[in-house]
């Protein structure tokens, strides 16, 4: 099974793989590909200050059609710089066809995780799938209260199975986070992890 990996800037999900004994087996950029170890199931895509994730891989379903799952790290997705200027990608003709290939990707059976900010890709590709804690603007649901350590209940019974027990804790170690809604989500959404609480900024300060 090879998984690919759209690396951004304040997560990392390749690092828990190489953790669980998967390897690193090539890392693709500007300059093309870098093989690391052709044994390896993992291949890294630039995501962060990028636009291969876009441009080019998202843009390739057959590239993309090798991968049993994509995995996009939390990093700002919403605007690209190139050259000059910033081009706003989500209007572009390339964003249109990564929204239909991702869409095709998924539908054929394609796993996709998505992290914290990567909701940009989430709400444009897949409009009212998961709802987030405001629905006017993906930029409102980024208002999560950093250095949190969240006693939470494994509501997934699948979850709680593999994990061996019904509580776990959360860590929250930067501020800004996408919230969920806590209520009204979709009938087939699948909620993992439920805290007692709410915890965001609102003006104001925090929402109790």
């Amino acid at each position: 099974t090879r998984l690919a990996v759209i690396v951004g800037e304040w997560d990392a999900v390749e690092g828990i793989l190489v953790s669980l004994g998967y390897k690193i087996r090539a890392r693709y950029d500007e300059s093309g590909m870098t093989l690391t170890d052709a044994n390896g199931t993992v291949d890294l895509i630039k995501g962060h200050a990028s636009s291969v994730w876009l441009y080019q891989f998202l843009n390739d379903p057959n590239w993309m059609g090798e991968y049993a799952a994509i995995l996009i790290n939390c990093d700002w997705y919403d605007d690209i710089r190139e050259g000059d200027g910033i081009t706003r990608i989500w209007s572009t003709a390339q964003a249109e066809t990564a929204r239909g290939n991702l869409r095709a990707y998924v539908a054929a059976g394609g796993g996709l995780y998505l992290s914290d900010w990567s909701n940009a890709i989430l709400m444009r590709t897949f409009p009212n799938r998961v709802k987030f804690r405001s629905a006017c603007h993906f930029y409102d649901a980024r208002c999560g209260v950093k250095n949190l350590s969240l006693s939470t209940q494994v509501s997934s019974p699948a979850l709680a199975t593999w994990l061996g027990r019904s509580t776990a804790t959360v860590v929250m170690d930067l501020e800004q986070w996408v919230v969920l809604e806590p209520n009204g989500q979709p009938a087939d959404v699948t909620v993992m992890l439920r805290a007692p609480k709410a915890q965001y900024w609102i003006t104001g300060g925090d929402d109790g």
